[in-house]
């Protein structure tokens, strides 16, 4: 059954979804789990986020990506297909915001077909920013993938009641 209320989606739907969107950026098979204890991880060079807004159902959501500087190296090298010392700064945050884009998808939300939504833009997270959220927002999920020393975080945070993180993120 389809919940048009803008609900997270079920943690092994956004699990599957997540690899299946990271193997498509980067070519890499990864596998992700959801964290038991939403507990904000650390702010990393390349945090992005995007704002999610579910119109029917007056809901706000940052999901926001962390990734270390190889991370993105790996996406940025594999969407452009240059060696990692071709890649410019440009270039990772280019990867970076595509990473915001196709891990927003409806497939987080539990969205009926006709649910209006609104996807902003994919923007680079001061940390101030970041850390400001991760106080006045409510972090729903956490999602992790780890690979060596890589770690990868996706969090969704529901800003609906926050006005002070909604103000700092448009």
């Amino acid at each position: 059954m389809i919940n048009p209320t803008g609900d997270l989606a079920e943690p092994q739907v956004i699990i599957a979804t997540l690899a299946k969107s990271w193997k498509f950026l980067s070519g890499e098979d990864r596998e992700f789990k959801a964290l038991d204890s939403i507990t904000p991880p650390d702010y990393q060079e390349h945090t992005y986020f995007l704002p999610v807004e579910v119109e029917d159902a007056g809901k706000r959501y940052a999901v926001s990506v962390l990734l270390h500087r190889s991370d993105a190296t790996v996406v940025a090298s594999f969407m452009f297909g240059l060696e990692p010392s071709e890649l410019s700064e440009a270039d990772l945050q280019d990867a970076c915001g595509e990473i915001c884009n196709v891990i927003s998808s409806r497939h987080l939300l539990k969205l009926s077909d006709e649910a209006r939504i609104t996807l902003g833009m994919p923007t680079y997270l001061q940390k101030q920013t970041y850390l400001d959220t991760m106080t006045h927002g409510q972090l729903e999920a956490a999602y992790q993938s780890t690979s060596g020393e890589r770690t990868v975080y996706v969090l969704v945070c529901d800003l609906t009641a926050s006005t002070h993180v909604q103000a700092a993120v448009d």
